[in-house]
């Protein structure tokens, strides 16, 4: 494997951290076939068992992206007492990490409006990722 002073000095990039993405080990997101493996495998804590029962959180569906991306759609508490929910539509690239996301504009409330939005993405919706995995393998790795 590739040490992170060899990428360095090949692209340009300076990465001090050893992200899954900076050490090259993909998410294995195409392996996903249920939504049970979704939370092992991204990054942080955003589909962690205690942040997913803090805001009543379920994911519903999910589909595969070119490059080993994932969308997947979730439906979580509109407000603090769960009177209401609302739906959306989270991307993250093939190391596991969460695309820039805004819930106020992004977030839906059907579960029927989520999958359409879902079903339209292109396969390329991820491409734009500035995580440190993505640019090392935009810039040749």
């Amino acid at each position: 494997m590739t040490t992170n002073q060899e990428i360095e000095k090949v692209t340009g990039l300076e990465f001090p951290c050893e992200c899954r993405g900076c050490r090259g080990y993909s998410a294995d997101l195409d392996s996903v076939w249920d939504t049970s493996q979704i939370p092992n495998k991204v990054a942080g804590h955003y589909f962690s068992e205690s942040t997913r029962r803090f805001f009543h959180s379920r994911i519903n569906s999910f589909r595969h992206l070119a490059g080993g991306s994932l969308a997947v759609r979730e439906s979580l508490a509109g407000d603090m007492d769960n009177t209401y929910r609302i739906h959306r539509v989270v991307l993250f690239c093939r190391y596991g990490t969460l695309q820039d996301y805004d819930i106020h504009v992004n977030r839906y409330n059907t579960g029927a409006a989520a999958t359409k939005i879902m079903r339209a993405l292109p396969d390329d919706a991820v491409n734009s990722c500035e995580c440190h995995g993505c640019q090392l393998d935009k810039a040749g790795r």
